[in-house]
């Protein structure tokens, strides 16, 4: 399984990179701001409607835990819990 963002656009789902609030393909160049809610729904039907900020890095290739704190925190997503024990509900 290809983990990451893949490109809507590149028949063999290249991994798209972060950066500036979007995201890009390396082999294409298309640039996308919404290609984490389409990459979202791909991992409540893959993995479930459950993720922590690791299990996000883990999935999404994001090596920055505030990175994806940041970005947690701009989808709609339902959060239960506090600080570290935080889990993120993927709402349908």
């Amino acid at each position: 399984m290809v983990k990451g963002v893949l490109c809507p656009h590149c028949a063999n789902g290249q991994p798209m990179n972060y950066h500036y609030k979007k995201w890009h393909c390396p082999r294409c160049k298309w640039v996308d701001q919404d290609a984490l809610k389409k990459a979202l729904e791909d991992y409540r039907l893959l993995v479930g409607p459950k993720l922590t900020n690791k299990s996000f890095r883990e999935f999404f290739a994001i090596d920055s835990p505030n990175v994806a704190y940041k970005l947690l925190q701009q989808l709609p997503l339902k959060a239960d819990r506090t600080k570290k024990h935080r889990q993120y509900w993927i709402m349908e």
